[in-house]
């Protein structure tokens, strides 16, 4: 065993296709494998199919982007939580607050950073 870590499985559920590219060339370059969907529904086919560690969602997809990131945080899945991003924080109330919540623009090593560490948490109690 090399003591590398094991590559994390991100789902990247956001509308914009250039944040699509750019969220997922970022964990890429960090060995995680990335899939992405650009609606909440093909969200939601994609988890139920494999199991992720993390998934990062868009506030303002159309069709319930705080919907869908709230199912995640109800159902447990994925394990490692579900990060939902949002250029407008005011428009969330008293979830802008919520430590699973992260305010565009953000530093993408910083994010990076939250992803790995949200994943390597819910490892440690697992």
């Amino acid at each position: 065993m090399t003591g590398e870590p094991r590559p994390l499985h991100i789902l990247v559920a956001d509308d914009d296709p250039s944040m699509r590219l750019v969220l997922t060339m970022a964990f890429q370059r960090r060995g995680h494998l990335v899939r992405v969907a650009e609606t909440t529904d093909i969200a939601r086919e994609i988890l139920d199919d494999g199991e992720f560690d993390v998934a990062l969602i868009d506030a303002g997809m159309p069709r319930g982007g705080t919907t869908f990131w709230a199912d995640c945080r109800a159902s447990g899945e994925p394990a490692g939580g579900a990060l939902l991003l949002t250029g407008d924080v005011y428009a969330l109330g008293e979830l802008a607050d919520h430590p699973e919540v992260l305010a565009k623009p953000f530093d993408f090593a910083e994010l990076v950073a939250r992803v790995e560490r949200m994943a390597a948490e819910s490892n440690s109690t697992a």
